[in-house]
């Protein structure tokens, strides 16, 4: 991590704009869940602990790209529960940026069986350049959860991953061309 007196700057939050932004995330996540809930969906909501963005260079395996977010430990079995008995197939985000960084709730939907699962996160816009240049290279991106520790908890595949993009790293259909 970073530690240059800039850095540090940046991430101290002076004007509780980026606890404003995290708040709202909470917010609109439970919400969304209550919204489903009221529709008849199993609505599972959680707050990782962290979340990084890495690129195919990022890491042993050029293979592994995407948003990586942890999991506290008290979560993990909740997630594998709803992460293995559902298709989860389908997904929305819902984000915002604020002050170098982007909020992002991330919801994981299985219309079959009217499951979704939703999870707020937070990265840091300095280190997603390479990300979505790996993704816009591949045409995917995944989210990876993990747990604290490490342990690999499940993996989601984004075709159309645009939206878990803050607006200025997406690409209109006219650059693709």
């Amino acid at each position: 991590m970073d530690d240059t007196p800039q850095y540090v700057d940046r991430v101290i939050d002076d004007t509780g704009r980026q606890t404003d932004a995290w708040s709202r995330t909470l917010d609109d996540m439970e919400a969304i869940a209550e919204r489903r809930r009221e529709d008849g969906w199993d609505a599972v909501t959680l707050t990782t602990a962290q979340t990084a963005p890495l690129s195919r260079d990022d890491g042993d395996d050029p293979e592994r790209f995407g948003l990586v977010t942890v999991l506290p430990d008290n979560y993990a079995e909740e997630f594998t529960e709803v992460y293995e008995e559902n298709a989860l197939d389908q997904y929305q985000a819902y984000s915002n940026v604020v002050e170098g960084f982007m909020y992002l709730l991330l919801e994981v939907l299985d219309s079959d069986s009217k499951t979704t699962l939703l999870l707020a996160m937070r990265y840091d816009l300095v280190l997603a350049d390479a990300m979505a240049t790996s993704a816009y290279d591949e045409g995917t991106l995944f989210t990876h959860v993990k747990t604290i520790d490490g342990t690999e908890l499940g993996t989601f595949q984004h075709d159309d991953f645009e939206a878990l993009l803050p607006p200025r790293f997406t690409r209109s259909a006219d650059e693709e061309d």
